[in-house]
């Protein structure tokens, strides 16, 4: 990614909050094991915590998590129907921090809350994909995709890449969306109070903004409807753009 600001203060944001919640904390004995957990296939994750976590395509479900051993029992995992959920029951304080791998078979569906960083080994495809955010996460993935529908509120940071038919954002707090490499066609952003979105559309954005939030964009689109509230400002970015755009 070419503006990588947004992410560099969600993780600040996200180690500065493991110090400070109201959770009983849990400090790891430094002996590193590696544990998996038994699961069915599902389509959507919850992830409550403090986790850096790993998604890879596979043919089969599966789920790794290595941890500080005294820490792996303050990690419950549950499911509901589709729902993977994963969500810790203290703050957990780790100096190599606690990873989830996670193998899915088809996702359709993220929901951080709290302060985990979210990454992918692969290029997610489908025809439908839900981001929904809150507290002061990160999301950094690749994807190919007929539709995508991302919520950010609270200080969260998403940076995506690679290709969407159509997208429909939804930010409030100040939260940040960068997404100048991920190619849309079509795009709705809304965005209330004092967030950021960067995006890249080739055939229609709707962009609305209230309170002092900021929508920048490329890709030269045919037709752009803009609604601007408040302090907010919506911008056609001229910086450089790919050559493959």
């Amino acid at each position: 990614m070419k503006n990588l600001s947004i992410y560099f203060f969600a993780l600040l944001t996200v180690l500065s909050l493991t110090k400070c919640d109201n959770y009983h904390h849990e400090r790891g004995n430094g002996n590193i094991i590696s544990e998996k957990r038994n699961i069915e296939d599902f389509k959507e994750i919850e992830i409550g915590g403090s986790y850096e976590v790993f998604l890879t395509k596979s043919e089969k479900p599966a789920l790794t998590i290595v941890a500080d051993e005294n820490l792996h029992q303050f990690i419950n995992v549950d499911q509901h129907g589709d729902v993977l959920e994963i969500f810790s029951e203290a703050t957990l304080e780790s100096e190599e921090g606690v990873k989830l791998y996670i193998d899915y078979v088809e996702l359709m569906a993220v929901n951080t809350s709290g302060a985990a960083v979210i990454k992918s080994d692969n290029v997610i495809s489908g025809d439908y994909l839900r981001l929904e955010m809150s507290g002061a996460g990160v999301i950094d993935l690749d994807v190919d995709l007929k539709a995508l529908k991302i919520n950010i509120s609270g200080a969260g940071a998403v940076e995506l890449s690679g290709n969407v038919i159509e997208q429909n954002i939804q930010m409030s707090g100040a939260g940040g969306l960068e997404a100048y490499d991920l190619i849309s066609q079509r795009s709705k952003v809304d965005i209330s109070g004092v967030g950021g979105a960067a995006v890249t559309v080739k055939k229609r954005l709707e962009a609305t903004v209230s309170g002092v939030g900021g929508i920048s964009y490329r890709g030269n689109p045919e037709e752009v409807n803009s609604n601007v509230s408040g302090l907010g400002t919506i911008v056609e970015d001229e910086g450089e753009e790919d050559e493959n755009i």
